[in-house]
């Protein structure tokens, strides 16, 4: 995520856009090729069928510690799709160039892998809760200023910006959904989880995109991040009563 945004904007300059699509999709064969032999097998725990499923599901949907880190994910989501759908359409509307928007990218997603590792070690000394919460104020503040910026220079800082919440967010929301989530559910849990970040990257991409196209950029992307905004709201009331962990 880091190294394809910023390889593909230069790639995109030099080579063309077509040309670019047919790079990675060589690269992606060639994992898929080497990773095939190389992963492990994964026996099922155990076997349910669709009834019980679905009875699991509402149970998670039902605790509200769960049901806040699911909103969490859809709400920072929806405004990272907007980022990422409509940020190289408002850098080219500003004169940028494919090789402008792939730096804006790599600043995020740099920001995002540096960042990661150190907060994954507080994830596991510090109240998990603020940290998730700090990484929503960030990841929607800096959603929003990136409709009212027009420099190069500061497109970068919201991208770095939005790493940061970006990291924060999902490092410590990964930790919490493994703690609150019994052992037997958290291969379901995790598909759950996984749903809401692409449900909320499809309406950042498909909800946003015509309401872009009625109120313009810079509101946009402020309603974007009064989305994460709000989303941060959820996830301090749900979990303002403290919850055991999960049984191991």
């Amino acid at each position: 995520m880091t190294l394809g945004p910023a390889c593909g904007g230069f790639l995109a300059k030099s080579i063309g856009l077509r040309q670019v699509f047919i790079v990675s999709a060589v690269l992606l064969g060639a994992v898929a090729l080497l990773a095939i032999p190389l992963l492990p097998d994964s026996p099922p725990r155990h076997k349910t069928d669709l009834r019980t499923a679905l009875a699991a599901c509402g149970e998670l949907l039902r605790s509200p510690p769960l049901l806040a880190c699911f909103l969490a994910s859809a709400g920072s989501c929806i405004g990272f799709g907007v980022f990422l759908t409509f940020m190289p359409l408002y850098a080219a509307s500003l004169g940028y160039d494919p090789a402008h928007v792939g730096l804006i990218f790599a600043a995020q997603a740099l920001t995002n892998v540096v960042g990661r590792v150190p907060i994954g070690m507080a994830a596991d000394r510090r109240d998990r809760r603020w940290i998730v919460a700090g990484g929503l104020f960030c990841l929607a503040l800096a959603v929003m200023a990136f409709g009212q910026t027009v420099r190069f220079e500061l497109l970068i800082l919201c991208a770095v910006l939005l790493g940061v919440g970006m990291a924060l967010t999902f490092t410590a929301i990964g930790a919490l959904i493994a703690e609150l989530t019994p052992i037997v559910q958290r291969g379901l849990a995790m598909g759950i989880y996984n749903s809401c970040v692409y449900l909320g990257l499809t309406i950042g991409s498909t909800v946003f995109g015509l309401a872009l196209k009625r109120i313009g950029y810079p509101s946009g992307f402020a309603a974007a991040g009064l989305v994460a905004l709000a989303s941060m709201l959820l996830f301090i009331v749900l979990l303002s009563r403290k919850t055991a962990p999960a049984p191991q």
